[in-house]
């Protein structure tokens, strides 16, 4: 189901997806280091999917990315 594009899933998906883009990192990479299935970084993309703190930490830590930063970066 996909959140409103305020909801702190859309704006945390978008933001992961521009730095991975920005990183030239492919879903498939991004899923090798975070041990996700590719269907699940690719729902969390496209739909803004709620997520777990633990999983947002995951994702951050493998896109080399401060998780906190990431917060204050989209507002929250």
């Amino acid at each position: 189901m996909k959140n409103s594009e305020n909801s702190l899933g859309f704006v945390v998906s978008n933001y992961f997806k521009k730095i991975r883009n920005e990183k030239q990192l492919s879903i498939e990479d991004l899923s090798a280091k975070t041990g996700f299935d590719v269907s699940f970084i690719s729902d969390y993309e496209e739909n803004g999917r709620d997520f777990y703190m633990s999983e947002a930490k995951t994702i951050s830590n493998a896109l080399g990315v401060s998780f906190v930063d990431m917060l204050k970066s989209v507002g929250h």
